[in-house]
C-alpha cells in the first residue's frame, strides 16, 4: 500500500464513523419511542464527544501521514479545512450544543437551532472533503 493509499484509507474510516454517527444512528435513536428525549441527548452527547476524539485522532494519524506521503497540495487544502471545521465543533459548536442540553435538563427550553444547524453543516462539510479528499487520492 502505498502512503496515498494509507492516507486514503485513514479518511474513508473517518468518512465511514461520521456517517455511522452523525448521519446514521443520531436521527435513529430519537426515533425509538421508549426512549425518552432527555436519556436520548445524554447518550448522543456522550456519543459525540467519544465521536469527537477519534476523530482528533484520526486527524492526526492523517497529518503524520500526509506529512511523510508527498502529498499532492490539494491535500493540505482538504486536510486543513477537516481540521478547522473539527475544532471548530470541539472547541465551539459542542460546548455550545453541551449548555443547551443542560439546559433542557435543567427544565429550561433554549431558543432557536442555529448552533444545531451549523454543527450538522461542519458534518456535511467533512464528509464531502473526506470523500473528496480519498477518492482523489485513491486515483493519484
Amino acid at each position: 500500500m502505498t502512503p496515498l493509499h494509507a492516507l486514503a484509507a485513514v479518511l474513508l474510516l473517518w468518512l465511514g464513523l461520521l456517517l455511522g454517527i452523525s448521519f446514521l444512528e443520531a436521527p435513529v435513536k430519537f426515533q425509538a419511542a421508549s426512549l425518552r428525549r432527555n436519556v436520548a441527548l445524554d447518550v448522543g452527547r456522550h456519543v459525540f464527544r467519544a465521536s469527537q476524539w477519534v476523530q482528533l485522532g484520526l486527524a492526526a494519524i492523517a497529518l503524520a501521514i500526509f506529512v511523510h506521503a508527498g502529498a499532492p497540495r490539494t491535500a493540505a487544502l482538504w486536510l486543513g479545512g477537516l481540521a478547522a471545521l473539527l475544532l471548530a465543533q470541539e472547541l465551539w459548536l459542542r460546548p455550545a450544543l453541551d449548555r443547551r442540553i443542560q439546559l433542557i435538563f435543567q427544565g429550561g427550553q433554549p431558543r432557536g437551532l442555529a448552533v444545531h444547524g451549523l454543527y450538522i453543516a461542519a458534518d456535511v462539510g467533512k464528509a464531502a472533503l473526506l470523500g473528496t479528499a480519498a477518492f482523489t487520492l485513491l486515483g493519484a
